[in-house]
Formats: structure tokens, C-alpha cells, sequence
């Protein structure tokens, strides 16, 4: 066991899960004694069995359902260093996939971080902690981004309602460099734009690329509706892909203004005049026709593809 941390175990017959690499104990799952319920929530703790074998470390939080979340299975220094460790992890399983530095660097308890959330838009990254355990290593976590990836910019997209279960306020900061009002997105050679500190979620919703991937196979000469459309995610990629109509249905002016921007876009004459391609293997279909020209077909409101907000 590690004697410099609180020791938190396991009640007996109790956490079955965590016993076999889930990274949670429960709070009817542990001892919640006075010296537990006495924690600041966020401590770092080690969780061991009732015998006093150990299970792991992690954060504690006695108000919560979900008591302690681990971070390490074996005892040692939670620091800078341990999450630049993380992250360089995480950025090599990225790179595997993608060739551009578009999506979701850290996805919490899949990369070993719960709490945490990093989606990366080029040089920006949004960061967004949810947790008690994580917030009290917000400095640490900026200083292990900066030597993992170096980016210039970060901003702290700390405004999600789960923070309110854990005790901790809302807030969007900028916690390095200059924050841009748009940020450039590049998937499935299309190119969007997201709005890092005022958008849902980050800006953009990385986890449906490889469905917007899929609708736009299906859209080729066919008319398409877009409902729930956000930003027109789908919506321009199906323009792309050649749609006889695409109509986009979204409540919100200010997420539509953002596809309508797309036409301002400009690229290199290069990229304008290479043809559309499909990617062997995947499946997914590499769209890199004029961007200016798939923005314009997506947004405008005349004949062949349109926009429209209801």
C-alpha cells in the first residue's frame, strides 16, 4: 500500500467490478467511515480489498454514487508527467486512425482519464472536466498537454451540468494563448466550422463522423433532410457527395449561421481541383472536391442543394 495516501477498501463480497479492471467502486461498495466521509472530495486515495490488498489509485468523491474512479492500477506519482504519459498514449492510438490532427484526444475512462474530455481542432484544444478528482489537477493536466502535444491554444469548456453532481461551478476559459470565435474542421475531406467556447458540446460532435460518412454514401442524386442539423455536419457532406437537396432543420440561428460562413472559405487551388476519392479499406468516403464550392452547395437556399432553419 502506499503510505502517503488515505486507504478506502472494498467492503467484504463487495465490488466485484473494480476487482476485474472496471475503473469505478461505488459508494455502497466501500467502508464510508468518518475518516472517508472527512475527505475533501477529489482526495487522491488508494482503493484496496478488505484484506488489504491493493486495487489501485484514484480520486475519492464522498458525495457521489460513484466514490472513487481510478487512474493507476499500481502505486505512483500522479503529476505532469503522469498525464503527458496519458496523453502521448492516446495521441499515438489517434494517429493510427487519422492523418490529420482533427478528434477527440482523450475520451475519459476509454483513455484511462475519467473526468476528463479533450477534443483537439489542429492547434486548439477544448478541455472539459467533470469531476471533483480531475479539477484539482487542472495544472497538471495543462502542464502534461503542453509537453505531449504543445498546443497553441486551450480553452477550459467547463459549463457541462454534470459538474453541478460533483460540487463544482460552470465556467468557459481561455487557459492558454488566444481563443479563435471558430475553429477550422477537417473530416471525411470535408470542412466546417465549430464554435470552441459557445457551441454544444466542445464545438463539434467527433463522434459521429463515421455515420456522417456512412448518410453521405446513401445521398448521391437522392434529396435529403437534416433534422436536428446543428452546424450541418451531415449536411455538407451529403452536398458533397452530390445530393440532389439537402435541407437542414435546426432551432438554433446561431449553429446554422456557422454551415452559412463555410462559403467564405478558401483553399488551395490544389485541393480545389483534386477529385473526389474513396478510401479502400474503411469504407468511409474521402470527399476532396473544392471546399468553398461543397460550403456554397450546402448552405444556399436556391435550387439543387439548400439550407433552411425552421
Amino acid at each position: 500500500m502506499n503510505a502517503s495516501l488515505p486507504v478506502i477498501r472494498l467492503r467484504p463480497h463487495e465490488g466485484w467490478r473494480v476487482r476485474n479492471g472496471a475503473p469505478w467502486a461505488f459508494s455502497n461498495e466501500i467502508v464510508m467511515d468518518g475518516s472517508a466521509k472527512a475527505l475533501v472530495p477529489g482526495s487522491l486515495v488508494e482503493l484496496a480489498a478488505e484484506d488489504g490488498a491493493g486495487i489501485g489509485i484514484g480520486y475519492f468523491n464522498p458525495k457521489s454514487l460513484i466514490a472513487i474512479r481510478l487512474l493507476a492500477k499500481q502505486a505512483g506519482t500522479i503529476d505532469a508527467a503522469f498525464f503527458a504519459e496519458k496523453f502521448r498514449h492516446a495521441l499515438a492510438l489517434r494517429e493510427h486512425f487519422y492523418d490529420k490532427p482533427f478528434y477527440r484526444l482523450v475520451h475519459a475512462e476509454g483513455d484511462g482519464l475519467p473526468g476528463l474530455v479533450i477534443d483537439r481542432f489542429g492547434e486548439v484544444c477544448v478541455m472539459q472536466i467533470t469531476t471533483a478528482g480531475m479539477e484539482r489537477f487542472t495544472q497538471e493536466l495543462l502542464s502534461g498537454l503542453d509537453a505531449a502535444i504543445a498546443p497553441k491554444t486551450v480553452i477550459l469548456r467547463n459549463d457541462t451540468s454534470a459538474r453541478a453532481l460533483e460540487g463544482l461551478d460552470s465556467h468557459v476559459r481561455v487557459a492558454k494563448g488566444e481563443a479563435p470565435e471558430r475553429v477550422r474542421v477537417e473530416e471525411n475531406g470535408a470542412v466546417y466550422l465549430a464554435d470552441p467556447q459557445a457551441g454544444q458540446k466542445s464545438g463539434w460532435y467527433y463522434d459521429q463522423r463515421e455515420n456522417r460518412a456512412f448518410i453521405a454514401r446513401l445521398a448521391k442524386g437522392r434529396r435529403v433532410l437534416d433534422a436536428y442539423c446543428y452546424s450541418g455536419g451531415f449536411s455538407v457532406l451529403a452536398a458533397a457527395s452530390d445530393a440532389q437537396q439537402v435541407t437542414g432543420l435546426d432551432s438554433s440561428e446561431s449553429a446554422l449561421k456557422l454551415c452559412r460562413e463555410l462559403k467564405e472559405l478558401q483553399v488551395p487551388e490544389d485541393q480545389s481541383t483534386a477529385a473526389r476519392q474513396a478510401r479502400q479499406g474503411s469504407g468511409d468516403t474521402a470527399h476532396t472536391a473544392s471546399e468553398s464550392q461543397t460550403a456554397d452547395r450546402a448552405c444556399r437556399s436556391s435550387a439543387g442543394a439548400q439550407w433552411g432553419a425552421t
